[in-house]
């Protein structure tokens, strides 16, 4: 906001002359409230951030203790004070850094950063991270995000969607993709919603000879985005760094992530951090090449520059690490300025007004000024102060024990520095002409005198003046300053202006009078003091207290006058205390003691500082490693130790082993914590010395006594239960022993259901630790799941640290009815069920359902279970009745007549007495099939008792009159055999009867299209339709079909006897094997004279009981024969024509497409459930009816040619006698 005041502008004017002097009063750095150090030992910081309770975030990584090869993120909580709340590590692959953390709307923390993976080479690369927590710290997710090679976060921002922003850069191969040599770095964005999820990433590619190296991101007030980018030149790659060729790329995002525009800057210079400014523009940091100093860039809305400043810290290195704004619309940069002649960098704190001009500026450095200091961040505090963070490095450790995270925290800066003129005292008289001006300021700055002198002498018409002109107090900022005034003149007033610079700013200056009235002497030269103590050194240390004694000379002078001193921890005192005997200092600590001494004529000598160092107290040591009775390893015993004394000469360890033997002794520290480890110790004990002495000759030591060598690790095994169990409980309980005390966890675990594998769970670890190293261990796994498969990896470390691991698995099923099931897949878990019923299919076992077929009849009153739809039928859909009522959803008692219906067709009838038990309609079977062929009906009810036998109807379509009957349980219709002479098997003609009238078979109605076959007790019938039909085929022979394969001549040597339930008492002996002859032959010519001839041709049919030729001949079939009258119309059937009646049927089938053998075929392979019947017809009388009404013309037109012949032989022959 233009003219703004920022600062108090005081006009002072002293006209004695035509002398003005404006003067400002500066606003003072601010001072130091408290510092910390957070995490000791090795950690980086990287972010801090103040929470909503007023306290502070902190992001960075830190290194374990004896874990120095790893790298673990890690996250601290401070409160407003800089207690430590919380802190904690995150180990994701054991190279894991946060770069970024941020407090949520929720109260938790959001943090990004990087975790290690390996390429196919095992290079390390890394993928971006980032972890959510609750207000503990304590994860709620964590995600990585893969992109190019390599990935890392730099920052991660809120958005104004409740999402989150986050700036990283990616690895890409340059020039040389075979050995990973020219790696360049792409800036990209990524954003994610609250939970996590991939929302959108923007990468800003460059040439391909190009590499990102520094960038910012901010989003806009129109929720769009602002970045800086400065690129490296690649082809530049490996020349001086100061040098190298960068452009600097300011771009405006709109909020999809399209260019609005963007302003480049070409320099070797770099700008990595960006703010919006109230006014919609961009402020802009970084540093500005060769000499690095910090560069500041504001520009407007459009990205034009409106003004630059640079600033130096005193000719530093000097990198701004973080940009914020601060309260009052000013701005805080933390800045890391690097020392090139001393390999050291310290924080540069600097504030600037929204102009650009510095307000002031501080430099910090954690610990001692010796001391290197990163910068990392740093912001102004809701009270109006300041913290910054950053990371110490202490040289004198192990570099991997060496950094530390620390914070401090400063006040509100001061808007004034105190000026004190210590001498000449104001408005006092100086008898000589020469006198020393000596002044001090509050803060370190820069002073000048200057003023007037005026003569007093009377009378005088007016004043006579001189000007004083401006002399230097000081060469460089400090808070002492003095200055020799020589030549003053006699009778003058002396009025001087102490004019001082703090930093950039002036402050109000101080005003001193004085009136000079020499005394005549000539002594100019002031005296000289000496301090003694004994034989004490200053500047050394002491451990006892110290009696100070002054020695004043004043050589050809004018004599002492008096001596002055002081004492103060700082070396600012002005000698104030009037010295006049020796006097003691027995308090400990570090001072200065300042004296001088002045001449009878006020000469006064410069003031001689002397260093005092007093230390009475031995130094106490604190051993953290190893510890006493502790264990390690061999090949890494530490030894770290803290020296509770700031000023320690030399510290040392040694190892000696129970014989008092010296084994090892670590060289000399001289550091307050001391650290060294020693290698390859042999196995056994050993007692630890650690020996100081400090500075004052203090000196100490401390022993650690019984300290175990163990390389081995711990044996153990498990005592119950055994590994790979089954269960059926919701908690285990684990128990085993090792040979030595060990802490035992779980390092690694997961489940999984045993139906679906890719439920997999992986618990991971944290779950076991132990506090205690013990022989008998134990663990209780609790809530385990049903069905599921659970895997743990346990590891047991011993004293020393030596691990053995090894995996317990189990299996959890839960089978509470021990019916083999287990009950996650039970549909009646508390009852024994193995069969798993279920009528209904309502998921709830019969067993187990009150009403199990659903029909709203409890199961103790319903002794019908199902309903038609349940019994099992592939052929059609059965309809029951009972008691002719197709409603089953009743009770039934008592006999009840069971009728199964093909639509309105009866299929079957049998009686069912209700009150012998219930009848379950899922255990019945039915087949039916009605065709042109033939047809079957196949019934079981699965060992269900019913009163009586049953009745089977079925559909006679073909006028097929004999049937087979397998009163047996079956599996198929093929189990039937083709000529009804199997187990059980009995042919019956209809209507008719089978088996001793077990069996009878009836036509309903007068069409005699549906059989009725009754007495059946496992019902099957099955219509045959081969017997009969003129062809000797599937194994017919005369012992089974004479009427398609003649009769069985008699023989002396066979023997016959009645087959087993062979169809209409076919016989069941030996076989007796004959050729099978074939003759055609004419017809019978008249009876002429009792004689009837008739010709006859032989014809050879295939074989079917033998495999070789039958003989030919023409005596063993009947040419002529005796008549008594006329022949019949009709052909009689002798054994001679079947096979002609054969072959006539063979002929006649050939012109009939589909024949009725291919149908009968296929019947042979359909699946049955039980029983059968089968039927045999002459297929003349039953396939052909156009054949019979050929034959019966035929046979009249016989009869007819006959009745002629003999008209005309008879009555021809008697009219020509």
């Amino acid at each position: 906001m233009i003219g703004k005041i920022r600062y108090k502008t005081v006009p002072i004017v002293f006209c004695m002359l035509v002398l003005c002097i404006p003067t400002i009063i500066a606003i003072k750095a601010p001072e130091k409230e408290w510092e910390m150090q957070i995490k000791p030992g090795s950690g980086w910081v990287e972010s801090i951030e103040q929470t909503s309770d007023s306290g502070y975030i902190i992001s960075g990584n830190t290194q374990l203790l004896y874990d120095w090869k790893g790298h673990y993120a890690l996250l601290i909580k401070l409160d407003e004070s800089g207690n430590l709340q919380w802190n904690h590590t995150y180990n994701k692959t054991n190279y894991d850094f946060f770069s970024s953390a941020r407090q949520t709307s929720d109260g938790g923390y959001i943090a990004a950063g990087s975790t290690r993976t390996k390429d196919e080479k095992y290079m390390d690369f890394y993928n971006l991270w980032v972890i959510k927590t609750d207000e503990e710290g304590l994860p709620l997710w964590n995600k990585t995000y893969a992109d190019g090679i390599s990935s890392d976060a730099r920052e991660v921002q809120l958005t104004t969607d409740g999402g989150f922003l986050i700036l990283g850069s990616k690895l890409v191969l340059g020039w040389n993709v075979t050995d990973y040599s020219i790696p360049l770095n792409n800036l990209f964005l990524l954003k994610i919603d609250s939970d996590g999820n991939y929302q959108w990433n923007w990468t800003f590619r460059t040439s391909n000879h190009s590499s990102q190296l520094y960038s910012g991101v901010v989003q806009t007030s129109d929720d769009g985005y602002a970045l800086i980018v400065t690129i490296l030149n690649g082809s530049q790659y490996g020349a001086d760094f100061s040098s190298l060729q960068r452009e600097i790329f300011l771009i405006k995002l709109d909020s999809n992530r399209n260019i609005q525009w963007n302003q480049t800057i070409q320099g070797t210079s770099y700008l990595s951090h960006i703010l919006q400014t109230e006014d919609g523009g961009y402020l802009l940091a970084g540093s500005k090449s060769p000499q690095f100093d910090v560069w500041v860039v504001k520009t407007d809305t459009d990205g034009r520059t409106l003004w630059n400043h640079t600033f130096d810290n005193n000719n530093t290195w000097d990198h701004p690490q973080h940009l914020t704004l601060a309260n009052d619309d000013t701005f805080f940069i933390t800045t890391e300025s690097i020392y090139p002649s001393l390999f050291k960098s310290k924080i540069w704190m600097l504030k600037l007004d929204e102009f650009g001009n510095s307000l002031w500026n501080k430099t910090v450095s954690f610990r001692n000024n010796n001391d290197t200091t990163y910068a990392a961040a740093g912001l102004q505090t809701d009270d109006g102060g300041y913290i910054v963070t950053g990371t110490s490095e202490n040289t004198s450790l192990p570099y991997f024990w060496s950094h530390g995270v620390w914070v401090e925290k400063f006040g509100q800066e001061n808007t004034s520095v105190d000026i004190n003129i210590t001498v000449p005292q104001h408005n006092s008289t100086i008898i000589t002409n020469f006198t020393w001006l000596n002044v001090t300021t509050s803060e370190p700055a820069l002073c000048t005198y200057h003023g007037e002198s005026c003569a007093l002498v009377v009378p005088k018409s007016s004043p006579d003046c001189n000007v004083v002109y401006p002399v230097n107090l000081s060469s460089s900022n400090n808070i002492f300053h003095s200055s020799y005034l020589k030549n003053l003149t006699s009778h003058f007033n002396y009025n001087l202006a102490i004019v001082c610079k703090s930093g950039s700013e002036y402050l109000e200056p101080a005003w001193l009078n004085f009136y000079v009235d020499i005394v005549d002497i000539n002594d100019l030269v002031p005296p000289v003091t000496l301090a003694n103590s004994m034989d004490y050194i200053f500047g050394t240390w002491s451990n006892t207290y110290l009696e100070i004694n002054f020695t004043c000379s004043d050589i050809n002078g004018t004599g002492c006058k008096q001596t002055y001193y002081c004492i103060d921890t700082t070396d600012i005192c002005e000698p104030s205390i009037t010295y006049n005997n020796s006097f003691s200092i027995n308090t400990e600590g570090y001072f200065y003691l300042r004296f001088r001494s002045t001449d009878q004529v006020n000469n006064q000598e410069a003031i001689t500082s002397k260093i005092i160092k007093i230390d009475k107290t031995l130094p106490v040591i604190n051993v953290t490693a190893p510890i006493t009775q502790g264990s390690y390893k061999s090949e890494f015993l530490p030894i770290e130790w803290f020296v509770n004394d700031t000023n320690i000469n030399y510290s040392f360890a040694n190892i000696i082993d129970f014989n008092g033997n010296l084994i090892w002794e670590s060289p000399s520290l001289s550091d307050e914590y001391n650290y060294y480890s020693f290698h390859n110790l042999s196995d056994g004990q050993y007692n630890i010395t650690v020996v100081s002495k400090d500075l004052a000759h203090n000196y100490v030591n401390y022993t650690v006594t019984d300290v175990t060598i163990d390389s081995i690790a711990p044996i153990w095994q498990f005592l119950n239960p055994e590994n790979n169990i089954t269960t059926d409980k919701n908690i285990l309980q684990i128990n085993f022993t090792t040979n030595e005390p060990a802490y035992c966890k779980i390092q690694d675990s997961y489940s999984y259901f045993l139906n679906n594998l890719s439920s997999l769970i992986i618990y991971g670890a944290a779950f076991g630790d132990q506090n205690d190293a013990i022989f008998s261990q134990s663990f209780t796994f609790e809530n385990l799941s049903d069905y599921s498969h659970y895997y743990y990896l346990i590891r047991c470390s011993d004293l020393a640290g030596n691990q053995n691991e090894n995996s317990y698995e189990f299996t959890v099923i839960y089978d509470g009815d021990a019916d083999g099931i287990p009950d996650i897949l039970d549909n009646c878990p508390s009852i024994y069920n193995p069969s798993q019923a279920d009528i209904d299919d309502d998921g709830v076992g019969d067993s187990c359902d009150s009403d199990s077929d659903n029909d709203g009849i409890p199961n103790d009153q319903d002794y019908l279970t199902g309903n038609s739809s349940d019994i099992n039928s592939s052929s059609f859909v059965p309809i029951l009745y009972i008691n002719n009522q197709s409603n089953l959803n009743q009770i039934f008692t008592g006999l009840g007549v069971i009728d199964i219906m093909n639509e309105n067709v009866k299929v079957a009838e049998f009686s069912y007495n209700f009150s012998n038990g219930t009848l379950n309609l899922a255990n019945i079977a039915i087949e039916v099939s009605s065709n042109s062929s033939n047809g079957f009906v196949l019934i079981n009810l699965n060992g269900q008792t019913i009163e009586g036998t049953k009745t089977l109807y079925l559909e006679n379509v073909n006028n097929l009159t004999t049937l087979c009957i397998k009163d047996a349980e079956i599996g198929s219709i093929s189990q039937i055999t083709n000529l009804c002479n199997g187990p059980n098997e009995y042919s019956i003609d209809c209507p008719g009867y089978a088996n001793n009238n077990q069996y009878q078979c009836n036509y309903t109605g007068s069409s005699n299209k549906t059989y009725v076959i009754s007495g059946l007790t496992h019902t099957g019938i099955n219509q045959q339709t081969y017997c009969g039909n003129g062809v000797v085929d599937f194994g017919e022979d005369c012992t089974n079909c004479d009427a398609d394969a003649g009769s069985c001549p008699i023989s002396s040597s066979s023997s016959s006897s009645s087959g087993g339930g062979g169809g209409g008492g076919g016989g069941g002996g030996p076989t007796l094997f004959y050729c099978s002859k074939a003759w055609q032959c004419s017809s019978w010519s008249s009876c002429l004279n009792s004689q009837q001839t008739r010709s006859c041709e032989f014809v050879e049919v295939p074989e079917y009981t033998q495999n070789t030729s039958c003989p030919k001949g023409s005596d063993d079939i009947e040419i002529a024969r005796t008549c008594t009258s006329a022949p019949k119309s009709v052909v009689p059937a002798s054994e001679e024509q079947v096979p002609n009646a054969a072959e006539d049927v063979k002929s006649l089938e050939s012109t009939i497409p589909g024949s009725d053998q291919d149908q009968l075929a296929k019947l042979q392979d359909v699946s049955a459930i039980t029983g059968a019947v089968t039927g045999l017809e002459n297929f003349i009388s039953n396939k052909k009816p156009m054949n019979k009404i050929f034959l019966i013309l035929f046979s009249l037109i016989i009869v007819m040619a006959l009745v002629i012949y003999g008209y005309n032989h008879f009555v021809g022959r008697k009219k020509k006698r």
